[in-house]
C-alpha cells in the first residue's frame, strides 16, 4: 500500500500541536520560565509572519492595553521588572492565541489532530497508570529516569510522569491532575457539542470519548469531574427529551440528598468527605487549608484588594498579602482572581475578553457559549493559569470550518 508523504506544512502543524499540548505544563520545558516563554513566543510570531496569519484590532489593542496594565501596576508598586512586572505571565497568553491563529490558519481541522494527541497520551497514561496500581511502579522508576521536581520525586518526562508520592492520580506527561483535566475537559467539550464541526468516524469517535473518559476518571480531580458533571446536564438540557428530564430529575433528587446529608451530617457528610473538603474549605485561614478553600481565599482577597487598588496591588503585594494569612508563601491557584488582585480591573475585564469573546462568534446556541464561559472561569477559578491553550483551541474552532461551512465526518467507519 502507497503511504502518502507528510508534507512541510503538515509536519509543522503536528509539531505545533505537540508543542500547544506540552506548553499547559509539563517537566519537558519550564513555560513560567521567562527565557522558555520568550524563545517559544518569538518562534510562534516568525511563523505567523511567514504564514501571514492575521490578527483583528480589538484583539490586538486588548494585549497592547493588558501589556500597558502590567507596567502600571509594576510603576505603581515600585516593583522591579523581574519580579513585579511578570512580563512572562503576558507572553504566555499572547502565545496561546498566536499559537491557535497559527494552526488554524495552517490547518482547519486542527482540533482533530490536538485530540488525536490528547488520546494518545492518554492510553499511554492508562497503561502506566494501570502498572503502577497493580504494584508494578519500580518496572515504570526502572525504566524512566527518577528525579526531583516540584512534584516531589518523579519518574518519566517525555510520555508519563510517575509521581511517586501521589501514585493514585493520573497526571500523565504534566506536573499536576488538575492540568490534565482541563485538556480532557475541553477535548469532551468539544466532542459532545461540536460533533459536525470535527472530522472523525463513528467509530474513532466513540473509541475516543471512550478513552478520555475514563483517563478523566483516572485524574481524581474534583475541578474534571465538576466540569464533566456541567457537559452532562448541559447536554441533557439541549436534547430536550422525555427521558433526559427523568435523568435531570434524578441529578437534581441526588444533589438534594447530599445536600440534606451535608445539613444533618456536617463534617462527617459525604460532601464534606469528598468534596467540600477539597472545594471550599475556609472556616480556618493556616497553611492546613485545603486547596478549594486556598482558592476561594484568593477570590475573596482578590476582589478586595481591587476595590482598594484598582490597577492591583502588584505581585509583590499579592505574595506579602498571603503570607499575613498563611504564614509561609504558598500558591493558592485561582489565576483569575489572583490576576484580579494582582493588576486590578483593567487587567481582570481584558483577560475576559480575550478569553470569551471568540467563543461567541458562529455558535450554533446559546447553551454552548454558556457552558464554555462557565468552563472557562471554572478552569481559571481551580487552576494557576489564566488562559490554557486548550481553552482557546476550542473558543476559536467555531470560527474556523471547512469550505462548505462546516468539517463533515463519516459515518460510515
Amino acid at each position: 500500500m502507497h503511504r502518502r508523504k507528510l508534507s512541510q506544512r503538515e509536519i509543522t502543524v503536528w509539531i505545533l500541536v505537540y508543542i500547544l499540548f506540552i506548553a499547559h505544563g509539563t517537566n519537558i520545558f519550564n513555560f513560567v520560565n521567562m527565557l522558555t516563554a520568550f524563545v517559544f513566543t518569538s518562534l510562534i510570531l516568525i511563523l505567523c509572519y511567514y504564514y501571514r496569519v492575521e490578527i483583528s484590532v480589538k484583539l490586538f489593542f486588548a494585549f497592547v492595553l493588558l501589556l500597558l496594565n502590567h507596567v502600571v501596576t509594576g510603576i505603581i508598586t515600585g516593583a522591579s521588572v523581574s519580579e513585579g512586572f511578570n512580563f512572562t505571565g503576558w507572553m504566555l497568553m499572547f502565545f496561546s492565541v498566536m499559537i491557535v491563529k497559527l494552526l488554524y490558519k495552517l490547518d482547519n481541522n486542527v482540533m482533530v489532530k490536538f485530540i488525536k494527541v490528547v488520546v494518545l497520551f492518554s492510553i499511554i497514561s492508562l497503561l502506566c497508570y494501570a502498572l503502577v496500581q497493580l504494584g508494578f511502579g519500580n518496572v515504570i522508576s526502572t525504566i524512566f529516569r527518577t528525579y526531583k521536581s516540584g512534584m516531589g520525586t518523579v519518574a518519566g518526562k517525555w510520555l508519563y510522569v510517575y509521581n511517586l508520592r501521589n501514585p493514585q492520580r493520573n497526571s500523565g506527561v504534566f506536573t499536576e491532575p488538575g492540568i490534565y483535566q482541563v485538556i480532557l475537559v475541553m477535548c469532551i467539550y468539544v466532542m459532545v457539542f461540536l460533533r459536525d464541526r470535527i472530522y472523525l468516524s463513528n467509530i474513532q469517535y466513540n473509541i475516543s470519548l471512550v478513552i478520555l473518559l475514563v483517563t478523566l476518571v483516572t485524574t481524581k480531580s474534583a475541578a474534571g469531574f465538576i466540569g464533566l458533571f456541567a457537559i452532562m446536564c448541559t447536554f441533557l438540557l439541549k436534547r430536550k427529551k422525555r427521558n433526559d428530564y427523568i435523568i435531570v430529575v434524578f441529578m437534581v433528587s441526588v444533589f438534594g440528598f447530599l445536600v440534606f446529608d451535608y445539613c444533618t451530617n456536617g463534617y462527617n457528610s459525604i460532601l464534606e468527605k469528598y468534596f467540600f473538603g477539597k472545594i471550599v474549605e475556609t472556616a480556618e485561614l493556616n497553611t492546613n487549608l485545603t486547596s478549594g478553600g486556598a482558592r476561594l481565599v484568593a477570590m475573596q482577597l482578590g476582589i478586595e484588594s481591587a476595590l482598594k487598588h484598582p490597577f492591583g496591588i502588584g505581585f509583590i503585594g499579592w505574595q506579602n498579602k498571603l503570607y499575613e494569612i498563611y504564614g509561609a508563601n504558598i500558591g493558592t491557584g485561582n489565576a483569575l482572581f489572583s490576576q484580579l488582585g494582582i493588576r486590578g480591573f483593567p487587567a481582570f475585564f481584558l483577560t475576559l475578553y480575550i478569553a470569551i469573546m471568540p467563543a461567541t462568534k458562529n455558535k450554533k446556541s446559546m447553551l454552548e457559549v454558556s457552558l464554555y464561559v462557565f468552563l472557562y472561569i471554572y478552569i481559571s477559578i481551580v487552576q494557576s493559569s489564566v488562559l490554557y491553550p486548550a481553552v482557546v483551541l476550542t473558543a476559536y474552532l467555531p470560527q474556523h470550518l471547512n469550505f462548505s461551512g462546516e468539517i463533515k465526518y463519516r459515518s460510515n467507519k
